[in-house]
């Protein structure tokens, strides 16, 4: 769809809340760093980056369920994070504006195209990734994983089994509907399996989108020189 550009150098990790996302991405930058030339930047847009006066108001618990409030604070959250990224260079995404489209996407397959496109002109500064790893995971696994966190988040409510539910349809249907117009490549991956082994498993693939040769490739070039 012409409104739709992928950055191509952006990779997103995607999933429901409690799919790891966070902690495999630390992973990933750790283990990405070898191999490039120029430092990878971490692209996280749901962190608290907004101006100051909605990081504050967002920890009134009554706001933290109103759902045009969070979809306002998440859309300046983005745009702080967009901010800070050269989107010419390499970069990996502890989510992407796909999060807010799977999370709020239309129940009906014919409104999705409208939604996104309405969504894309408010955030203008954030690209759509040119690869998407989904980490998959089933709500019922996610939401064992949320209970066990100590630390206290915003919108907790966003936790509770029907809602990864409702995310997990969400994912479901924004994969369909990218497939069905074509658009880059969405890798899924177990999200069950330990963090080093998902960082074997998506390092190459990383590695490919970046430009930078497969690991054994860049090892038999050591040993012939």
């Amino acid at each position: 769809m012409q409104y739709i550009q992928p950055q191509p150098r952006f990779v997103a990790l995607e999933g429901i809340k409690g799919a790891g996302k966070s902690t495999l991405a630390l992973a990933l930058m750790e283990a990405l760093t070898p191999y490039l030339e120029e430092p990878i930047q971490l692209f996280r847009p749901t962190r608290a980056s907004a101006p100051y006066l909605w990081e504050r108001t967002a920890r009134a618990s009554f706001l933290c369920r109103n759902e045009f409030f969070l979809n306002e604070l998440y859309i300046r959250r983005a745009r702080a994070a967009a901010r800070a990224i050269d989107w010419r260079r390499p970069t990996l995404g502890d989510r992407s504006l796909l999060t807010s489209f799977a999370c709020r996407l239309p129940t009906k397959s014919s409104l999705i195209a409208s939604h996104i496109e309405r969504q894309l002109q408010r955030e203008p500064l954030n690209p759509w990734p040119g690869q998407v790893i989904w980490l998959h995971l089933p709500p019922e696994t996610a939401h064992l994983r949320l209970k066990n966190r100590r630390e206290v988040r915003t919108n907790q409510h966003h936790e509770s089994l029907a809602a990864l539910h409702s995310q997990h349809l969400g994912y479901q249907a924004l994969y369909d509907w990218s497939r069905k117009i074509g658009l880059p490549n969405w890798q899924l991956v177990d999200a069950r399996q330990p963090t080093d082994q998902l960082v074997e498993k998506i390092l190459p693939l990383l590695l490919v989108s970046f430009g930078v040769p497969h690991p054994d490739v860049l090892k038999e070039q050591n040993v012939q020189k």
